[in-house]
């Protein structure tokens, strides 16, 4: 298993459902916030990881919460209605180190296990999850060898709010920075970083992952990562 990577974990942007209760990073959950299990749960695996917090939306109360925290950097990017993914990215690819990096969303609700099962290495890797419960708006199509040829909404493959680079997918990333504009989707990104040749594939789970992008999806939020504490404790 690579141990030194970046992990990048975008918590600037509020989902529409959830803006009124506030920055979903921030959401108590078994006496710690969410911000705090995600990084619990991937210390369990990349004990060593440069973690990087993109903050932007009530990003005060978030660099508050994660100051005291050893090998964290915060990014932070002004936040207004009009912003995506792409503004995070363009903010957190200066300081990144040619090394091997994860990008992930706030929401991205995983089992650690699932991520070290995935031999992560020399590949560009999105996962696709084939959960029946798993629900996902973004899908894939591939080709006979399983790289991924386009990334857009409601395609059979259903993807994961997570991609890995490797050290050549960093450095093709960083290429186009200027050409990524604030309002882009991540799958935008990445669907102009194949069409210039980069080669992405997909790792196939049948875990379940769960997208807490709704406040219908709480009390599932609750049971996972109450799970993952007592695991992290036991």
């Amino acid at each position: 298993m690579i141990k030194n990577i970046n992990i990048v974990i975008i918590s600037s942007l509020p989902d529409k459902s959830m803006k009124s209760i506030g920055n979903k990073a921030l959401i108590d959950f078994h006496g710690i916030s969410l911000i705090e299990h995600q990084i619990n749960n991937i210390r369990t695996i990349y004990k060593k990881a440069k973690i990087i917090i993109v903050g932007g939306f009530e990003h005060k109360k978030l660099q508050d919460k994660i100051k005291a925290k050893k090998n964290i950097s915060y990014v932070y990017h002004e936040y207004n209605d009009y912003v995506n993914v792409g503004m995070a990215i363009k903010n957190v690819l200066p300081i990144l180190t040619n090394k091997p990096t994860i990008i992930m969303n706030i929401g991205f609700i995983f089992n650690p296990n699932i991520i070290a099962s995935l031999n992560l290495d020399k590949d560009n890797v999105m996962i696709n999850n084939n959960n029946k419960n798993f629900e996902s708006k973004i899908g894939c199509i591939t080709d006979k060898k399983g790289r991924v040829e386009f990334i857009f909404y409601d395609l059979e493959k259903r993807l994961c709010e997570f991609i890995y680079l490797n050290t050549d997918g960093v450095t093709m990333m960083k290429s186009i920075q200027t050409n990524i504009r604030n309002n882009m989707y991540l799958f935008e990104i990445l669907n102009k970083l194949i069409n210039m040749g980069m080669k992405l594939k997909i790792s196939e789970t049948n875990q379940n992952i769960l997208h807490f992008d709704h406040m219908k999806k709480l009390k599932q939020t609750q049971n996972i990562l109450k799970k993952l504490k007592n695991a992290n404790t036991t």
